[in-house]
């Protein structure tokens, strides 16, 4: 702990200016004046230096500030993954607006509430996604690169750019809004303010000991928090090149470990895609680590037999801006052990409904509290005031404490099945599902059946074993919850399913399950 405390307060001091944090809408400024000639993205066979993604940037913000966009006004971003969602990103964040980056698969009725909730003056939008949002033209400025950016003038010379004037924003203002994927109702805006996105980064920085020779490899959703504070804020600060994923197939995922590496942040569901694949070069890898969802131990141990490395996994919301623990030193801790909490993070395991602190070992609510917290919800104040209490946030997350301070997820509170009073955690029997040789992903839900509440599984088997007869593979999984679990967890029905709806972020979707329930034959 003591070599992290170090960590931290060296890059705290090199990112104050007489002892006040600067803001993270600085960072680019800061990276292109200290690297300017040195590689910050890489993205299939293009790339651009922090001087050039500079100098678009401020190109980009300038003409923004043309039209109209001042400090304080809400700017949408909404591109895929690629060198333009920085671009995109930097110019409208340089004019002093609140930046809010969309998930590409929200769906029509979901933008909507987020255009009609933030109020925005202007979206920048890629060409692909326009027509999503062509209709809502009356309500802000539709923007692409293409009406910002005129490359050959951003590749003039750092020099051209450098004097532009990146406005001074309070730490302690929201600087981002990030609208949640929804899967409880409509998308909520998460409010980051400047101190928490830069308490946030220098927090995983220390922990992950980054530096200016990483090569981030960067294959999610740009919009989600966790490539934000790693492949966004965190790299600039460090001076590392990120390696960006433009989509999730093999082809692009081989090609992005091509560029050999030396961190790769990446959700379970990656790592048993690269588990499929085989025959991958891991060797220029120094971190390795999963986040987002819980990380099986099955898929743990296929990657780790598989390729000879360790996989690490943490835990983090967006609403913590999300980095809240990590797990890279214990590998034998138990199941769904997220280690212990970043340093500035504390935690707390509390009674489901009268709060109370429990003791180590006793499964209940985790609480968190720092400074890496979130502002509340856009526009919400009771919202914000139900997860706000003071100074700590209610995550919705079920787990306990090991007497070593270790972290352990029993999944989500809203997921929890009630059977006759007694306590179900659908993670506890997915974990054993997902034990089967050939099942590729399982996911429980409850549903009433009568008075009772049970859990019921669905799975996905992979390749060929996918057309065995359902009825067998449902037998062999009961019998395999038995050996386990006690009757009660065992699942009163298992489907097998070709896929399982997922939300943007990697996430199954146990909305859209448990309405599926209601269409089921119980």
């Amino acid at each position: 702990m003591e070599i992290v405390e170090k960590r931290f307060k060296l890059v705290q001091e090199k990112l104050s200016v007489n002892g006040i944090l600067i803001h993270p809408n600085q960072l680019l400024l800061r990276a292109a004046k200290l690297w300017p000639h040195k590689t910050a993205l890489m993205c299939e066979k293009d790339s651009i230096t922090f001087g050039t993604l500079f100098n678009r940037a401020a190109q980009g913000a300038q003409l923004l500030r043309a039209k109209g966009v001042k400090k304080g006004d809400r700017v949408l971003i909404l591109y895929e993954n690629g060198i333009d969602f920085y671009v995109a990103y930097h110019a409208a964040w340089m004019t002093g607006a609140l930046i809010a980056p969309l998930n590409v698969f929200l769906h029509e009725k979901e933008l909507e509430h987020i255009v009609n909730d933030a109020q925005p003056i202007a979206i920048l939008v890629s060409a692909s996604l326009r027509p999503k949002v062509e209709r809502f033209s009356d309500k802000m400025m539709i923007l692409g690169i293409e009406d910002l950016v005129q490359p050959m003038l951003a590749e003039e010379g750092i020099d051209l750019f450098l004097s532009f004037d990146v406005p001074s924003l309070s730490l302690d203002e929201c600087a981002v809004l990030l609208y949640t994927s929804g899967t409880t109702g409509l998308p909520k805006g998460v409010m980051l303010s400047g101190r928490a996105i830069m308490t946030n980064c220098i927090q995983g920085i220390a922990c992950f000991d980054l530096s200016e020779d990483e090569r981030i490899f960067a294959a999610l959703p740009l919009f989600h928090s966790y490539m934000q504070n790693t492949s966004v804020w965190c790299a600039l600060i460090v001076g590392a090149v990120v390696i960006v994923i433009p989509r999730i197939n093999r082809k692009s995922l081989k090609e992005g470990l091509d560029q050999r590496p030396s961190i790769i942040l990446a959700i379970p569901q990656l790592f048993g895609i690269f588990c499929l694949m085989r025959n991958l070069d891991f060797s220029s890898v120094k971190l390795i680590f999963s986040g987002g969802d819980a990380l099986h131990s099955s898929t743990r141990l296929g990657f780790e037999l598989l390729y000879g490395r360790r996989l690490g996994n943490g835990y983090g919301l967006t609403e913590a801006a999300p980095l809240v623990a990590a797990n890279l030193e214990d590998f034998c801790a138990p199941a769904h052990c997220v280690g212990r909490p970043l340093l500035g993070i504390k935690v707390a395991i509390r009674d489901r409904n009268t709060h109370v602190e429990l003791k180590s070992g006793e499964i209940g609510v985790l609480w968190v509290k720092g400074d890496n917290l979130m502002l509340g919800y856009y526009n919400a104040p009771e919202a914000s005031a139900s997860v706000l209490v003071d100074g700590w946030l209610n995550t919705g997350d079920l787990g306990f404490l090991t007497s070593e301070g270790f972290l352990v997820l029993a999944g989500r509170e809203k997921d929890l099945i009630v059977n006759k009073g007694i306590n179900i955690y659908p993670q506890e029997i997915e974990t054993i599902l997902v034990k089967h040789p050939h099942v590729l992903l399982a996911a429980v839900v409850g549903t009433r059946i009568g008075e009772v509440e049970v859990p019921v599984a669905y799975v996905t088997l992979a390749g060929e074993q996918a057309s065995q007869d359902v009825g067998i593979v449902e037998e062999e999984l009961k019998s395999l919850c038995r050996e386990y679990l006690a009757p009660y967890k065992v699942p009163h029905r298992i489907f097998v399913q070709g896929s399982l709806p997922m939300t943007a972020t990697g996430k199954v979707d146990k909305k859209v399950l448990r309405a599926t329930i209601k269409s089921e034959a119980l």
